[in-house]
């Protein structure tokens, strides 16, 4: 990807959702076209779209590493084929595995905190409910009551 294209990708971060395409082809005699065509059709921009002429079984992919590289919060990547992205389902599950981390990750930097809020066990309610539980007598819906 030329120069210019990662600076417009890098200038249009506050435009949430993003679009952002990723295309590979296995061998020099496939073509791109084909893939990039259909991106383009999803509204995704050509400057916006990752490219890498590899093998699937390639564990390095420059313009995929480039792509994950690029993507922030909210971001959304298509792909033509779902094979395009991964090499195996267990790939494609460490590569989610991957960004799911980092996304939290990142949501943490920011001071978001993830999970249920905490229960005070001194809090009325709290304690009501412990007592109500502890009446043998009482169903746990009479008590959700």
């Amino acid at each position: 990807m030329a120069e210019e294209s990662e600076q417009a990708i890098r200038e249009s971060a506050h435009e949430s959702p993003r679009l952002l395409g990723y295309a590979r082809v296995s061998t020099d005699d496939q073509h791109l076209r084909l893939q990039i065509d259909a991106l383009t059709k999803q509204g995704i921009p050509t400057a916006s779209i990752f490219m890498d002429k590899v093998s699937g079984a390639k564990t390095e992919r420059p313009g995929l590493a480039k792509c994950l590289a690029t993507l922030q919060s909210g971001d959304v990547l298509v792909v033509w084929r779902l094979d395009r992205l991964g090499r195996s389902m267990r790939h494609l599950i460490t590569l989610i595995q991957e960004r799911t981390k980092a996304g939290l990750a990142a949501a943490r930097a920011r001071g978001r905190n993830g999970g249920r809020p905490k229960i005070d066990a001194s809090d009325a309610k709290v304690v009501m409910a412990k007592k109500l539980h502890a009446d043998k007598s009482l169903e746990i819906d009479d008590i959700c009551k």
